[in-house]
Formats: structure tokens, sequence, C-alpha cells
């Protein structure tokens, strides 16, 4: 029985590490392929999970799941409280994690 309760708690741990969502870009006036990053101008909005970033222009890499936004960025979260703007962000999707 313990045996199996290890083999039911491993396999909902990985599975929520391989459910992690993807950095997907909602709205872009252009969009273009630059190698790795897909290069997006003109009222940017990317999207993971409840959060979300407003930008001028950003390229997002699919590879590592990251994106770079510059000019009048804005990260809004709808579970947490965050409203934050700046000039550039650097945004690693698989960590979750905004600079």
């Amino acid at each position: 029985m313990r045996r199996l309760t290890f083999y039911f708690i491993l396999l909902i741990t990985c599975s929520a590490a391989l459910g992690q969502t993807r950095v997907t870009l909602k709205t872009a006036g252009t969009l273009s392929k630059v190698g790795n990053e897909q290069k997006m101008k003109d009222s940017v909005i990317l999207v993971q999970g409840n959060t979300t970033i407003f930008c001028d222009s950003a390229f997002v890499n699919m590879l590592t799941n990251s994106a770079r936004a510059f000019g009048h960025v804005r990260i809004l979260d709808q579970v947490d409280p965050i409203d934050i703007e700046s000039d550039y962000l650097e945004y690693d999707g698989n960590r979750r994690i905004a600079k």
C-alpha cells in the first residue's frame, strides 16, 4: 500500500511539473520570426496563466519559454494584487519570474 501511495504522489508531482503553461501571444500589430524567437510589435499582449504582460514590442523565445519586452511594459496579475510598470522586462516563464 505504501508503494502505491508513493507512486501516486510521484505521478501527481511529475504531472504538475510537466503541466507548466507557456507564454502565449494574445495580440500584436505585427509578428515575425527571428531565429528561435518570435518578434512582436505594436500593442503586444502576452499571457501566461493569470499573468498578462502589455508592451510596445517583445521577443518571445519558445524554446526557453521566456520573453523580453520593451516600451511601456505593464504586468497585471489577476490572482495576486500586482500592477507593475517599466520600460524593459525580462520574463522567465518556467519560473514565472520577471526582472
